[in-house]
């Protein structure tokens, strides 16, 4: 008895100071970017634009211009997470019909709450940048975006000196090559501190030998790679003479492993094959998202269907509860499948090429039910496939007509005829 009291009085007063010198843990602010693919691809397909990409000579060029026009384009604002170039702050509670950045937060924000509680003090921004197919291109835009990153996060420590501020980006497409080329940007530009990215989240990016290597760069500490079997344009991006086409996922080789930082989830989103009564046992069919159904809200067409069971809304808003899917059900593996059923608000998770399932909780359907009304509500009533189209032949058009070949060079980059004329009068 003595000498549990000897001990007890060496080791609370010992225990006690431990933890005053603990620090205490802040609250966390997220500064959450969404970074756009790349724009007007198809509406500038030709044999002389297809060989200035694979060589990556695109600068000046009537394809540069025209990608330019259809991305500086207000009107293609309104059916996905994109504003002007730069980092732009997203109004989240103001919005009105056609504002789809504020709406693509406000989605993503309500189940980032509903699935992580604590997550509510949250940044929205939205990265612009060219759209075009360059991969020297896409490395100039990423040193801009680290530059305005770095700007941004400075300010808000300064704004919140009692709290965390963590860095969340979301890359679509080719956004998440952008995001890569940060730590290409960090290497080589030599800014003056370092910048760490919390959680990098791609989405549908194409997996390329020129750029997969930096996802084992320090300033991510941690990766989820979300792609699906139904996006068929993922693995198409064939722009180069160093390899045929992209990839699907990130897979070991000569050059680097892949890290266990980086979670690769494999997405099907599974719908019941049609109503039934309560007493029935439900089956269910595979409706992996496509490309565009990834990213885009339903009013864009095309290849978004309108019996995809997330209409209108893109499946990008369901990335907390994927990754709390991920996390809950096999939070020691790195190569998942995420199978996600709306409507019976579950999700089961598996190791890829693995039959054992686990089944963890999925977003909640009354929750999803309102924020597709939410969006059926905020449609744009000025937008249309036919119009959509049109704006983007139009940019095309007029970059065709208003570029001359010869004058468009690295050390005049003017696209109006204007300026010719002016050297002639000279």
């Amino acid at each position: 008895m003595v000498a549990k009291k000897k001990f007890l009085l060496l080791v609370i007063p010992w225990w006690l100071t431990a933890r005053q010198q603990l620090p205490e843990k802040k609250p966390a602010i997220q500064m959450i970017s969404f970074v756009n693919g790349t724009s007007g691809a198809v509406s500038n397909a030709s044999l002389g634009n297809l060989y200035r990409i694979m060589v990556d000579n695109v600068e000046n060029s009537y394809y540069e211009k025209a990608v330019d026009l259809i991305r500086s384009n207000p009107y293609m604002y309104k059916n996905q997470p994109m504003q002007e170039y730069g980092l732009k702050p997203i109004q989240l509670h103001d919005r009105k019909p056609g504002d789809a950045a504020a709406l693509f937060a406000y989605t993503y924000d309500t189940v980032l709450q509903e699935t992580f509680p604590k997550h509510d003090n949250n940044l929205y921004y939205t990265y612009g940048w060219s759209g075009v197919l360059s991969e020297s291109i896409r490395y100039k835009n990423a040193a801009d975006f680290y530059k305005e990153l770095l700007e941004e996060y400075t300010i808000q420590v300064e704004k919140n000196p009692d709290k965390q501020i963590k860095i969340c980006i979301i890359g679509y497409s080719h956004g998440g090559t952008v995001a890569l080329q940060l730590a290409r940007a960090y290497e080589r530009e030599q800014f003056s501190e370092p910048l760490s990215i919390d959680l990098l989240i791609l989405l549908g990016t194409p997996i390329q030998k020129e750029t997969d290597h930096l996802v084992t760069s320090p300033i991510f500490k941690k990766v989820y790679h979300i792609y699906s079997r139904g996006d068929k344009i993922q693995k198409m991006d064939f722009f180069s003479f160093e390899r045929f086409f992209s990839y699907r996922r990130f897979n070991d080789d000569k050059r680097f492993i892949t890290p266990e930082k980086v979670v690769q989830i494999e997405l099907k989103i599974k719908p019941a094959r049609r109503n039934y009564q309560p007493h029935e046992k439900k089956t269910y069919v595979n409706r992996s998202p496509g490309h565009i159904e990834l990213w885009f809200f339903g009013w864009t067409g095309g290849t978004y269907r309108k019996d995809f069971p997330l209409y209108p809304l893109p499946t990008a808003c369901l990335i907390p509860s994927i990754i709390k899917a991920a996390q809950d059900g096999m939070p020691h593996e790195t190569d998942l499948v995420v199978e996600v059923y709306p409507c019976a608000e579950k999700c089961m998770v598996k190791k890829r090429r693995y039959f054992k399932k686990t089944e963890t909780k999925g977003i909640n359907y009354t929750t999803l039910k309102k924020l597709q009304d939410v969006a059926q509500q905020e449609t744009p009533l000025d937008f249309n496939r036919k119009d959509y189209l049109s704006h983007m032949n139009t940019a095309v058009n007029q970059a065709y007509g208003t570029i001359s070949y010869k004058h468009a060079t690295k050390s005049c980059r003017c696209y109006d005829f204007s300026c010719m004329e002016k050297e002639k009068r000279a």
